[in-house]
C-alpha cells in the first residue's frame, strides 16, 4: 500500500523540472505512527496492518489539492482500507456513525449488519465503512 502510494505521489504530485508547485517530500511510518508531534495527535497502537505517513506540500494552498488526490486514489485503490487522509493537525474527521445491532440469531444479524453496511456505503460521501465483529467463524 504505501509503496503504491508512493509511487502515485512520485509520478503524479511530487516538485520537478516541469512542477512548481505539490509534494515536495514525505515519511512512511509502517507498523506504527511516529512519536506524537503535534498535540492533537495520539499514535494508534503498533500493528503490522498499520501506515502513517507524512506529507509536504510546497505551499499550504496546495494542501487541499493533494489531499483530495490522495483521498480519492487511496479510496479508488484500496478499497477496503481504512485510510484517513487530513491536513496535519486538522481537528476532527467527519460525522461518524454507530449502529448498535443485537439479537439471539447470529445468522440473522449477520445478514442485517451486511445490509445496513450496504446501505452506508451507499451514502454519497461515505467512506471507511466497517464493523467490529471481526472473522465469522464456525462454532
Amino acid at each position: 500500500m504505501v509503496e503504491r502510494t508512493e509511487v502515485f505521489m512520485e509520478e503524479n504530485h511530487q516538485l520537478s523540472d516541469t512542477r512548481a508547485r505539490g509534494v515536495i517530500d514525505w515519511f512512511a511510518f509502517i507498523g506504527k505512527g511516529p512519536e506524537s508531534y503535534d498535540l492533537r495527535y495520539n499514535p494508534d497502537e503498533a500493528n503490522a496492518n498499520y501506515a502513517h505517513m507524512l506529507v509536504n506540500t510546497s505551499y499550504g494552498d496546495d494542501n487541499g489539492y493533494v489531499i483530495a488526490k490522495l483521498d480519492s486514489f487511496a479510496f479508488a485503490t484500496f478499497p477496503t482500507a481504512d485510510v484517513k487522509v487530513k491536513r496535519l493537525g486538522a481537528v476532527g474527521e467527519g460525522t461518524p456513525i454507530e449502529i448498535m445491532i443485537s439479537g439471539k440469531n447470529a445468522d440473522q444479524l449477520s445478514t442485517i449488519v451486511e445490509s445496513v453496511r450496504m446501505k452506508l456505503k451507499a451514502q454519497l460521501g461515505s467512506k471507511n465503512v466497517k464493523d467490529d465483529w471481526g472473522p465469522k467463524t464456525k462454532k
